[in-house]
């Protein structure tokens, strides 16, 4: 339904669109031409991991054998595979938030007043172990109790009163770091939203096009609504939330300034979305930016979708029957003049924003649907591009298609000639001298025939010509090839399953060399992840947060960094596991275990094993009471042989395990003479 009277605002939209719209038409096609060489590309590789040629000047007509080996498909596959392990093994995200190393704006360390400031400060402060307090620690309480304790204090706005920053100097250990709380903290905000936005199967989707295409890409955080399912006095009241959503998004449906090598020089971006009626309706109800009455407009304008020339691989030709009734909708991010955008569109623009202004278009046709100043602080390409192999000279990369296409050809063409070598070997081809036989022989041979000759010498009338059986040499040539292909990708053949592997494949040593070999080209493209990929699009969310969600989570606010962790989930997880399990040895020394925070080593311990401490480590009161338990157990043990329970440093007894028979001498385990009872005591 259309408003009788539109405002000002809508009318300057339906009136001044056309200058935008040419605009944006025009880079679209600009990208588009640019990336036409680029696209022709990712065809062949699209067709090459569906085990197809990408055209018939890729056999010769001579080649009758109709036969694709899959090697591509299995090589890609195994890469998005161990990228995936890699990444997503985990229950977390790959990024972590750490505090900077100084810290601005919080403090690194703080820790308890002295006592004479402490009896100073009002009563109802913190003073942790005076009765009454509120929050007394429990019999039995660790240090890591008194930490936490200090720290949701910390917390809870009494620094000023109780604390003050530095290390604490008297020793007692009563020292926290605000900053790596407030870290803490933003890493379980931001795993949260991602968990809501499932961002684990848009990066799948994403890693998948950078193993095929060369380049994946993300998009997001956008500002969702949620609704939270709940009950006040048994009456159904849900709340509505914002929260960030991040998604996959098609790198064929990504159209980007030409003049770009890396995304930080993305000056604009389009994505092109492919939707039906219903899908453009609804989009008023994703965001009240949208135009309802210009979008029924643009309904009635009808279908304005165009097939693009890769879309006829990409699906069959059935489905593209049903996209005439589809419409064509341009989402446009990068910058427009700031006279135009107050004037024409009468855009609230920031001040100090220069010539020019970042928004966000949305055309559908000739009409915009949706205009709005970039909501980002700072202002930024809401869009992620990840390659998999880097190209210094492009913003897109190279894919393991692309890698191995001259390869998988000459495999492909060893493989038919092998096939029809062996079809002619395995046959047999006759030479036939028609002058010797009677005028009504047809050619055809079967067993038993018998043939009269009319002229010509014995046994020459019917000949049998060999061919030669080389298609051995063939499979040789395509091995050599196959081989090329694992140097050419980094993939080795030992990664998809190949058997019979010889040489230095044949000793275990040789065999975790190759291996390691093999997960090199991967470390790297796991790196290209982190640091295009991951880390950008995890400060992104830490930037959504700080604008946005200070208000209600204000504990998060702290000079922060973020971390991502593909690279150290390949490569340090499972050696820092191996440290920590050796360092965890070091407390058997009695001399050194009074150093050494045990359950702090065991938790971290857990955390690199992939386990939740919280559901496999007991709390310091379970762990006390098992102990007496475990305590009671030996005594329980000790008294129903009727003797008293050994020190653990004691000798082993006559009839017990590790009795030597000698008590005396050199084979004392005390070092001393003495009787049996002695030992025991």
């Amino acid at each position: 339904m259309h408003n009788e009277e539109p405002n000002e605002l809508e009318q300057a939209l339906e009136t001044m669109v056309n200058p935008l719209v040419d605009f944006i038409n025009m880079r679209f096609d600009q990208a588009d031409r640019a990336r036409r060489p680029k696209a022709d590309q990712w065809t062949k590789n699209l067709m090459a991991v569906r085990g197809q040629d990408s055209g018939p000047s890729m056999r010769p007509e001579s080649e009758v054998a109709d036969i694709y080996v899959r090697t591509t498909t299995t090589k890609t596959k195994a890469a998005y595979a161990q990228i995936n392990e890699a990444l997503l093994s985990g229950e977390k995200f790959p990024i972590s938030v750490l505090p900077t190393l100084l810290p601005e704006g919080i403090a690194e360390f703080a820790h308890l007043k002295d006592q004479e400031a402490q009896s100073e400060a009002p009563t109802d402060s913190l003073d942790v172990g005076f009765a009454g307090d509120g929050i007394e620690l429990p019999p039995g309480a660790m240090q890591e109790d008194v930490t936490n304790v200090i720290g949701n204090a910390y917390s809870e706005g009494l620094k000023e009163e109780m604390f003050e920053e530095g290390n604490d100097a008297t020793g007692s250990g009563a020292q926290i770091s605000p900053a790596k709380q407030a870290a803490l903290k933003m890493e379980k905000v931001i795993h949260d939203q991602l968990d809501e936005s499932k961002a684990r199967m848009g990066l799948r989707r994403s890693l998948y096009e950078l193993c095929m295409l060369g380049t994946g890409a993300m998009k997001g955080p956008f500002t969702e609504s949620k609704i939270s399912n709940s009950w006040t006095e048994g009456q159904y009241s849900p709340e509505t939330k914002k929260f960030p959503a991040v998604s996959f998004v098609s790198l064929w449906d990504l159209y980007i300034d030409p003049n770009a090598y890396n995304s930080n020089d993305i000056e604009w971006i389009i994505e092109r979305h492919r939707m039906n009626p219903s899908q453009l309706r609804g989009l008023p109800s994703t965001s009240p930016l949208f135009k309802q009455d210009i979008i029924d407009d643009a309904l009635l304008d009808g279908p304005n979708y165009v097939v693009e020339q890769h879309e006829h691989i990409l699906r069959d030709d059935i489905a593209q029957e049903t996209e005439q009734e589809l419409f064509s909708v341009l989402e446009y991010w990068g910058y427009i003049s700031t006279e135009d955008a107050i004037k024409l569109y009468d855009l609230k623009v920031p001040e100090g924003a220069g010539a020019t202004v970042q928004v966000n278009a949305w055309v559908v046709g000739d009409r915009i649907i949706r205009l709005t100043i970039n909501p980002f602080i700072p202002a930024r390409i809401p869009y992620f591009l990840c390659p998999y192999e880097e190209d210094p000279y492009s913003i897109y990369g190279t894919g393991i298609p692309e890698l191995m296409e001259d390869l998988q050809g000459l495999m492909n063409g060893m493989t038919r000639l092998a096939v029809e070598n062996s079809m002619l070997a395995g046959n047999v081809i006759l030479e036939v001298d028609k002058n010797a036989l009677p005028g009504e022989f047809d050619g055809k041979v079967y067993p038993g025939m018998v043939v009269e000759r009319q002229a010509g010498q014995t046994g020459n009338t019917i000949n049998a010509i060999n061919i030669p059986h080389v298609a051995n040499q063939n499979m040789q040539m395509f091995s050599q090839f196959r081989q090329m292909a694992d140097e050419a990708t980094g993939i080795q053949s030992i990664l998809h399953g190949q058997t019979g592997v010889s040489g230095t494949g044949r000793t275990a040593s040789g065999l975790s060399m190759l291996m390691d070999s093999a997960s090199m080209s991967i470390k790297n493209v796991i790196r290209n992840i982190d640091d295009h990929l991951l880390k950008p699009l995890a400060s992104s969310y830490f930037q959504w947060n700080m604008q946005f969600n200070t208000d209600e989570h204000p504990e998060i606010k702290g000079d922060l960094e973020i971390k991502a962790l593909g690279s150290y989930n390949l490569i340090s997880k499972e050696r820092k596991a191996q440290s920590l399990q050796t360092f965890l040895q070091l407390s058997t020394n009695p001399q050194l275990a009074p150093l050494i925070r045990l359950p702090t080593i065991v938790k971290e311990l857990a955390i690199q094993m992939d386990m939740n401490p919280d559901e496999v480590l007991n709390s310091p009161e379970e762990a006390m009471v098992y102990a007496q338990l475990m305590a009671m157990n030996q005594q329980a043990q000790g008294g129903g042989q009727g003797g008293s329970v050994p020190s653990p440093d004691a000798a082993p007894a006559p009839g017990q395990e590790g009795f030597t028979g000698n008590t005396e001498g050199a084979g004392n385990v005390q070092g001393v003479n003495g009787t049996e009872g002695e030992l025991n005591a």
